[in-house]
């Protein structure tokens, strides 16, 4: 089998809710895995069906179980956004909100437009304050999501509330 088709399967899997299965997948997927980036992405897979066969009223070893394949993946690979996301919703089911939202931040970190450029690409002509509208954008669009019912867009409904989290003046 190979990688692409693995995923696809694992993709299948998830829209089925066969979460045996994708655990099954997310191991051979670990299996054949030749990079750290792969390796990274497949430790998140086992982990998010890891956390999905957990269901809605997971035990604390069930969790913990998660957040260490989590953990892995991010050894692998530091900035792998889904991997930091998901260990933040996973580290604040086990209570340690500090770490969640620290895990959060982290994640906000890289899916920031600026976070692409890195500190040595930045030139002496850039001016953080070109970072203002990009930030206003994103707040003028979590306002939007806030007036909007969640069941008529109910991703946008959650998304405003992770954007809210992640780009509240506290953190």
């Amino acid at each position: 089998a190979c990688i692409e088709c693995l995923q696809t399967l694992y993709d299948a899997q998830l829209a089925e809710r066969d979460f045996k299965g994708m655990t099954a997948t997310a191991g051979r997927l670990l299996e054949l895995a030749g990079t750290p980036l792969d390796k990274s992405v497949a430790e998140y897979k086992l982990g998010a069906a890891l956390f999905y066969k957990a269901g809605e009223k997971p035990k604390p070893d069930q969790l913990q179980a998660t957040h260490e394949a989590l953990q892995q993946a991010l050894s692998d690979y530091p900035r792998n956004a889904g991997a930091l996301y998901l260990d933040g919703k996973v580290l604040a089911r086990l209570g340690k909100m500090d770490e969640a939202k620290a895990s959060f931040a982290k994640c906000a970190s890289c899916v920031s437009p600026l976070s692409e450029r890195g500190t040595d690409s930045i030139g002496s002509d850039f001016d953080p304050a070109d970072a203002v509208p990009t930030t206003a954008r994103l707040r003028a669009a979590t306002a939007t999501a806030e007036t909007t019912r969640s069941r008529h867009l109910p991703a946008a409904g959650r998304l405003g509330r992770v954007f809210r989290f992640m780009f509240s003046p506290s953190i």
